[in-house]
């Protein structure tokens, strides 16, 4: 029954006068990738602590993301296997994703990913802190819908993906704001901060490793215990209006091989900078 409506507002939102174009910006906009590309470096500028911590958040939530939805539905293709054909759902250059759909990983890596900063911001710039916020709010609702009108994802999977990253974004700004406050009262330098277990560079790359590895694990599991975990992949490509829109790149492994290598890049990153700060 969520699924029935779910797709049936898809349908209904589809019907109406917006350009696509705005909603597949949107989408781009918050494309893990994308994310990572941007939020990472503006968070380092501002603070290292600040973009260690965006980082972590950002890789931390797309982990997680996809161990938790090696199995759900997404619109384009569930309108077909559920045969709900009186439901007719437009398709778009971004909608056959390859992964599973719940929650939704764009919305939860955006929010996980801008929040630390958009914290940090209203914290340290009172002025801005209000703008920034209306601001995020605005792009958050906006992603949210942008992957609801392509039929990524039903709505329901938007608003979990939401709050999730919400709740990592805060853990992850919480842990850089008490590791800030201990080494204020301590007088150490943030060089020091390298060396916490969190971001040193043998931690860093051993968690890109693990996180891999466990990635692959889960879904080694999940299939001896009768899961199938192709199943997306499969429909994604057998319902994908056009074959050129079928999108590898966001499958489940190309996900944690993605997360493996920014956990990796860091340290790698670190070696041609002046830690000294």
């Amino acid at each position: 029954m969520v699924y029935q409506y779910g797709a049936l507002f898809v349908e209904l939102l589809q019907r109406t006068k917006i350009s696509p174009q705005i909603f597949l910006l949107a989408s781009h906009f918050a494309d893990p990738p994308a994310v990572n590309l941007i939020a990472f470096p503006v968070a380092f500028f501002l603070h290292p602590v600040l973009g260690s911590a965006t980082l972590l958040s950002i890789n931390f939530s797309e982990w997680l993301n996809c161990v938790l939805k090696w199995y759900t539905l997404e619109p384009y293709w569930w309108v077909h296997t559920s045969e709900k054909a009186y439901i007719k759902l437009k398709q778009f250059p971004l909608t056959c994703e390859t992964g599973p759909g719940s929650p939704s990983g764009h919305c939860m890596v955006m929010v996980s990913g801008w929040l630390p900063l958009l914290l940090y911001i209203r914290s340290n710039y009172n002025r801005l802190g209000s703008v920034f916020l209306a601001l995020f709010i605005t792009c958050t609702v906006l992603v949210a819908v942008s992957r609801i009108y392509i039929a990524t994802h039903f709505p329901h999977q938007t608003i979990l993906g939401v709050v999730a990253g919400a709740l990592i974004g805060l853990f992850f700004y919480e842990w850089s704001l008490s590791f800030y406050k201990r080494s204020s009262k301590s007088g150490k330098k943030m060089a020091n901060f390298h060396s916490s277990i969190l971001n040193s560079p043998s931690s860093l790359v051993n968690t890109g490793v693990l996180s891999l590895i466990a990635g692959k694990a889960v879904g080694i599991l999940l299939n001896y215990l009768g899961t199938d975990v192709e199943r997306s992949y499969r429909l994604a490509a057998k319902y994908c209006a056009r074959p050129e829109w079928l999108h590898p790149s966001t499958s489940v492994m190309a996900s944690y091989a993605r997360v493996a290598g920014a956990l990796i890049g860091k340290p790698l990153f670190t070696l041609y900078i002046d830690t000294e700060f």
